[in-house]
């Protein structure tokens, strides 16, 4: 438990920690080759990125890991023209979502607030993973979108 506790006080010096960051930097690069409509589906392994990377890390292996990032994931290969619509949709999702959620919690009806709770947590676990091409993420997104339609009328 200490060890851990430790890494956090040095987390500029965790390697994975750092990798990720490398991993954003590579994201935003592929963005700026094409920022309206981005490099293309599934092409994130594909497409590769100079970057100047500490020795523990290969350009070769570097360029073919996941993005460890749904969003930088998803700028790079959608552009803005598939990141201004999902960001749109989560901006929503988080605005009106908590509102119906809050409403519905007002009613004792308390499996709204979980349900946002899992919005919000799924929220930051895709800034860590790539996962929004799942099922799960967009079901949490369903539940919050029907947390919408169910407190439209009320």
């Amino acid at each position: 438990m200490r060890e851990r506790y430790a890494t956090l006080q040095r987390i500029e010096e965790d390697k994975t920690f750092n990798t990720r960051r490398f991993l954003v930097r590579k994201g935003l690069i592929l963005f700026q080759k094409s920022p309206f409509i981005g490099v293309g589906l599934e092409r994130w392994n594909k497409e590769y990125a100079e970057l100047e990377l500490p020795e523990y890390i290969s350009l070769e292996r570097f360029n073919r890991i996941t993005s460890h990032n749904s969003y930088i994931m998803l700028l790079a290969e959608t552009g803005l023209v598939g990141t201004i619509p999902l960001a749109t949709l989560l901006l929503y999702l988080a605005v009106r979502g908590l509102q119906g959620a809050v409403r519905l919690a007002r009613q004792e009806e308390y499996w709204a607030l979980g349900i946002y709770v899992a919005f919000m947590t799924m929220g930051i676990h895709l800034w860590v993973l790539s996962g929004i091409t799942g099922t799960s993420a967009w079901m949490v997104y369903g539940m919050v979108a029907g947390i919408v339609e169910i407190t439209q009328g009320r």
